[in-house]
């Protein structure tokens, strides 16, 4: 039979740990509830409506959207582009469509069961042009 004996020095350390674990926890509680319950409060409500009409929706893979791309923007569907990721530090990546909506026959040009892509394109036909080209 194992037994577990326990000092009484361990145990007042086990005790003192335990009241500043609580004491910690009464603090976190105490000043949590004000910035988490004024966030909840300043949460901004809105309700938007958009009606497209005339959307044409179409669905290819990858080799053909990009030959789409290069028909349509007469620009290659990859490029190399400089991005900052820190104070005077830039990487270079390359950048290739994968969907894009066409504003002039109000085409959604995506690959199917992306929705990421394709609900990026649905929002240029709902509110128009939103990033650089």
């Amino acid at each position: 039979m194992v037994t577990d004996h326990v000092s009484p020095n361990v145990t007042a350390a086990r005790a003192w740990s335990g009241r500043r674990g609580v004491w910690w926890l009464t603090v976190v509680l105490l000043a949590l509830p004000g910035p988490v319950g004024c966030a909840l409060l300043e949460t901004e409500r809105y309700h938007e409506e958009y009606v497209v009409t005339n959307l044409t929706v179409i669905l290819m893979d990858e080799k053909s959207l990009q030959r789409k791309w290069k028909e349509i923007a007469r620009k290659p569907p990859s490029k190399r582009v400089s991005i900052s990721v820190g104070p005077d530090q830039t990487m270079n990546v390359d950048s290739t469509v994968r969907g894009f909506f066409d504003f002039s026959t109000n085409t959604i040009y995506c690959p199917k069961l992306n929705f990421e892509v394709c609900g990026h394109e649905l929002f240029h036909a709902l509110i128009g042009r939103f990033h650089p080209e």
